[in-house]
């Protein structure tokens, strides 16, 4: 994989080679039947969130985005609808049969990705691989498809998960799975969005305690916007800054308690942001709660909508009406509990204008604390529009039921770091985080 230094811009929210206008246009002649709305007026909820709907070479794809201003929400909403097109879409030619027993010595391994190892899979059993890369040791290596593919093998049918092929029955989430104007890009958005997973399941599921960031008003003109919208509407806002042992790099948390009866936004919301550079990633924790409230907000009023309920399985809605009682404050104390605080301005900028040399930093990083970066190139032929599967194996996913969660060493090491003793699986927080 030949990758080439891109100087960028920290541009409403990200670091880009061009502007959301500049891709926006870019991608647009290429999805003539998009159709885009803007979901935050359903809540009249003043912010820039969009949803995008489009057939795209024959399949039907969505994708949410949010942003600093329309353009920017605009062209993060298709371009993550791309990103799960280019995902559920693969070309034969390219999967390769075999068992890792065979491939040992040049394949991810599978039991270093899945939970229940004995139970789905065996090192001779013959399944489908790809090609992807090691960034670290510059070399390729066989990854399992159903671990670069998004819904590889399976699909949603009634509300229920059907696995269409044989192989490993398991699903792994989207973690890790971006686009981008350049490979570069792309690479560089999905390594922040594992690394971000790391860190805020880990804290999560430990129910570790976190610092509150103060002093982040007037950051900028977007941010104050959006916070100003929260304050309108009566719904008090805490900004968390998580700890993590993998150096200039800020994983902010932002969690968001509604208490006000009379607006149409759901009680509880999260949202995070990961960058090098703390603007960047605090622009981000803040528009995704407000992301994330909008729709949690509009799956909450079309719960009355027997359709609707007809495709959300029984779990999602628990979950989702446990986001919409004050009653599970309790379960959530280690966030209101007194914490260190730090003043946000105290925050160092990490960020580097070429692309490629912050994600250098990046892997040499997570090498340093014993983790390979493995990129799978997913681009699809006919759009080519550049998009990755960034893993980084040992680091902590997801966990969700009914998707693929693997409990890591560095989960249970985590308070351990940080000087609190660990937790045994029984006592870990089951308030599944969306």
């Amino acid at each position: 994989m030949e990758l080439v230094s891109r100087l960028s811009q920290n541009m409403y929210g990200g670091k880009r080679i061009v502007s959301p206008k500049t891709t926006l246009d870019n991608i647009m002649h290429l999805m003539s039947n998009v159709n885009l709305f803007k979901v935050s007026n359903m809540v009249q909820f003043e912010a820039s969130i969009f949803i995008a709907y489009a057939n795209i070479c024959g399949q039907n794809s969505t994708g949410v985005g949010k942003g600093m201003n329309d353009d920017c929400a605009k062209a993060s909403a298709i371009m993550e609808m791309i990103e799960r097109y280019s995902g559920r879409t693969y070309q034969e030619s390219r999967i390769v049969r075999n068992s890792f027993a065979n491939l040992s010595n040049k394949a991810l391994d599978p039991k270093k990705i899945i939970f229940d190892y004995d139970e789905l899979y065996n090192e001779n059993a013959v399944i489908d691989f790809v090609e992807g890369y090691m960034l670290n040791k510059k070399t390729p290596i066989m990854v399992p498809a159903v671990f670069a593919y998004y819904a590889y093998n399976c699909q949603l049918i009634d509300g229920k998960l059907e696995y269409t092929k044989g192989g490993i029955k398991t699903v792994l989430s989207t973690n890790g799975l971006a686009s981008g104007n350049c490979i570069e890009e792309a690479i560089l958005q999905g390594l922040y969005e594992v690394i971000e997973r790391d860190a805020v399941f880990s804290m999560w599921l430990n129910k570790m305690p976190t610092a509150d960031l103060e002093n982040f008003h007037g950051v900028n003109e977007y941010l104050d916007c959006i916070l100003s919208e929260f304050e309108k509407k009566g719904i008090d806002i805490k900004v968390k800054l998580i700890k993590n042992d993998i150096d200039c790099v800020y994983n902010i948390f932002c969690f968001m308690i509604n208490k006000n009866c009379k607006n149409d936004m759901i009680t509880f919301a999260f949202g995070c942001g990961t960058h090098s550079d703390p603007e960047i990633a605090l622009s981000r924790a803040i528009s995704e709660v407000g992301q994330i409230a909008v729709s949690l907000s509009i799956q909450r009023k079309q719960l009355a909508d027997e359709r609707f309920r007809k495709n959300c399985d029984e779990q999602h809605i628990a979950t989702l009406m446990k986001f919409d009682e004050l009653s599970q404050l309790d379960e959530l104390s280690f966030l209101l509990d007194e914490s260190e605080k730090i003043d946000f301005k105290t925050l160092h900028n990490y960020s580097q204008d070429d692309i490629l040399t912050e994600i250098n930093k990046l892997y040499e990083e997570l090498e340093r604390n014993g983790l390979d970066t493995i990129v799978v190139d997913l681009t699809s032929p006919e759009l080519n529009i550049p998009v990755v599967r960034v893993l980084v194996p040992g680091m902590q996913g997801p966990i969700k039921q009914g998707l693929s969660g693997i409990y890591t060493d560095r989960l249970f090491q985590y308070p351990e770091r940080f000087g609190q003793p660990r937790r045994r699986i029984e006592e870990l927080n089951t308030f599944e985080l969306i």
